[in-house]
């Protein structure tokens, strides 16, 4: 009897381990493509800045040519 429980409890000691390993991975790859995502968008923004600036550079120059 007692060797079934042991071997009971080495099985269970065991999946548990590998339940807690892929948790951990889970959540690692999870926070990391949640990071990669934020990083994304602070990238996205910082074009559509820069954008805006290069199309205000442009109407400024064209305003001096013309002399308007």
């Amino acid at each position: 009897m007692s060797s079934v429980v042991k071997d009971q409890t080495i099985r269970s000691h065991d999946q548990f381990l590998s339940i807690a390993k892929d948790m951990f991975w889970l959540n690692a790859t999870l926070q990391t493509e949640s990071s990669m995502f934020t990083v994304i968008r602070h990238l996205e923004f910082t074009l559509i800045q820069l954008i805006q600036q290069i199309d205000e550079l442009l109407y400024a120059v064209q305003y001096a040519i013309l002399g308007n």
